[in-house]
C-alpha cells in the first residue's frame, strides 16, 4: 500500500512533517495537556490517562487504522489519529471501553463531529 505524503504539522510554526496531515505527536500531546487542564473534568482526564483506555485505544487504532469519516465521505484512506466514542460515555466506564462504541477518526473529522455535538445536532 502506498504511503501518504508528508505535510507540515497543522500547528502554526511547527517544523515537523506529518504523514497524511494533522498535528505531530509533540503538538498533539501539548494540546491534549492544555485541554485536559482547562476544559475536561477531572474524572474524564483521569480516564483518558488510564492504562485501560491506552490499551483499548492502541488496539482499536491497530484494528481500524484509517479514518471512518473520511472513508464514508469518499476521501480515501486517511490515517486515523484519534479514537472517538460514537455515543458519549458521560461517566459510564463500560460504555467508554466498549469496542462497539468506538470509531477511528482523523483530527478534522473529530473536530467536525465535536462541533455538531456541541451545537446539538
Amino acid at each position: 500500500m502506498p504511503t501518504m505524503p508528508g505535510v507540515p504539522c497543522a500547528n502554526r510554526g511547527c517544523p515537523n512533517i506529518v504523514p497524511g496531515g494533522g498535528r505531530c505527536s509533540k503538538c498533539k500531546s501539548l494540546i491534549n495537556k492544555e485541554y485536559d487542564y482547562a476544559k475536561r473534568d477531572k474524572k474524564a482526564a483521569a480516564f483518558y490517562q488510564s492504562k485501560a483506555w491506552r490499551v483499548v485505544r492502541i488496539n482499536h487504532l491497530g484494528a481500524e487504522p484509517f479514518c471512518r469519516g473520511c472513508l464514508s465521505e469518499g476521501r480515501g484512506p486517511i490515517r486515523a489519529t484519534l479514537v472517538d466514542h460514537i455515543k458519549p460515555w458521560a461517566g459510564d466506564y463500560a460504555l467508554a471501553l466498549d469496542p462497539n462504541n468506538l470509531q477511528s477518526l482523523c483530527d478534522h473529522c473529530h473536530a467536525v463531529k465535536s462541533m455538531k455535538e456541541r451545537a446539538g445536532r
